[in-house]
């Protein structure tokens, strides 16, 4: 083989192809990233124009936004919860009241008011001979005093104030259940026969009377005492 026909094959060997020069040209080309980074720009930007608008030309501070609420109150209740809340209501007016009960706070608590004359309070025996704790209120000493009368199972008409010497701070007074005065206050329980017997303690404060011809009298002296109480 000649010296030129070597040299030929040579340089075949270490001349690369077309076809190679182009693959590798489009391996090491940089992507043309200027287009996306623009698109991606473009983006942004419209959104941040739509978000200004929204906000009438200009970001909404925190009193703005505050006041934006209050202008735009929450949707009103639907008709379901409505007719809900109008029953209800319906319901609770046309519920009967709770009767009062005898012996609690207030004089007007199914209490009947008694005056006085020439120093006595007078009631009628056929008033309270019937059982049941009758309760009345004398306004003496500066205070409304509140009191209560009952016929015990023995048969004796009993007199109390309507208040004791630990629970009269609470101003709750008694009620009557069956033949027991109860404390509205604590839940004490007194028979009626102990009624005028004991005193002290959770038990109504005695209140002096005097029974006779038909009538049940009280000394303004003896309820005025019982003032403190009120």
């Amino acid at each position: 083989m000649s010296k030129k026909a070597h040299k030929s094959k040579k340089t075949e060997a270490h001349t690369p192809s077309h076809a190679n020069q182009a693959a590798s040209g489009q391996q090491g080309r940089p992507m043309p990233i200027l287009p996306t980074v623009l698109a991606v720009g473009a983006i942004l930007v419209i959104a941040a124009v739509a978000l200004l608008l929204s906000n009438g030309g200009s970001p909404a501070s925190p009193a703005a936004a505050s006041a934006g609420a209050a202008s735009n109150p929450a949707p009103a209740a639907s008709p379901t919860a409505a007719l809900v809340a109008v029953k209800r209501a319906t319901a609770a007016a046309t519920q009967p009241a709770a009767a009062p009960t005898a012996g609690t706070s207030g004089a007007s608590q199914g209490k009947v008011a008694v005056t006085a004359q020439n120093g006595v309070v007078t009631l009628a025996l056929a008033d309270v001979s019937d059982g049941k704790a009758h309760f009345y209120t004398y306004e003496g000493a500066g205070k409304v005093i509140p009191f209560f009368v009952l016929k015990s199972s023995d048969g004796v008409i009993r007199a109390a104030f309507d208040a004791c010497d630990v629970c009269f701070p609470f101003k709750k007074g008694y009620h009557q259940e069956g033949d027991e005065m109860v404390c509205n206050n604590c839940g004490s329980r007194f028979p009626s026969v102990k009624i005028n017997e004991v005193k002290g303690g959770c038990n109504p404060a005695p209140l002096d009377r005097q029974a006779g011809n038909g009538v049940l009298t009280f000394q303004v002296t003896d309820l005025e005492a019982g003032a403190k109480y009120f």
